[in-house]
């Protein structure tokens, strides 16, 4: 066990350098919170959906948070459709129509 308290020495003395204070929370201070939905989904269908928020004048990702999960404000979507879940289902149909090739029979 010499070997691991000299590690801890180690990690002792490494840790009483000058390192960058972190910012402590003031008293007091707000919390914002967000009411939106969580999205789990592929890598494919999440650059899709990134790129429907960069080219859409409705952007509605508030946080890209993982590989896997967007964090959407539900209340976002264009005009003419009834839930943000309506809206990204017709944009992926017509993506699909439009890169899906069916071959004639």
């Amino acid at each position: 066990d010499s070997k691991s308290a000299v590690v801890m020495a180690a990690s002792n003395s490494a840790s009483t350098q000058k390192q960058p204070a972190k910012p402590q929370p003031k008293p007091g201070g707000t919390i914002k919170a967000h009411r939106g939905s969580l999205i789990t989904c592929d890598a494919a269908l999440k650059q899709f959906l990134l790129r429907l928020n960069e080219t859409s004048s409705t952007k509605f990702i508030m946080r890209d948070l993982d590989e896997n999960h967007l964090f959407v404000n539900s209340s976002r979507y264009p005009a003419g459709f009834d839930s943000l879940q309506s809206w990204l289902s017709s944009e992926v149909e017509a993506w699909n129509k439009k890169y899906t090739f069916v071959e004639d029979s």
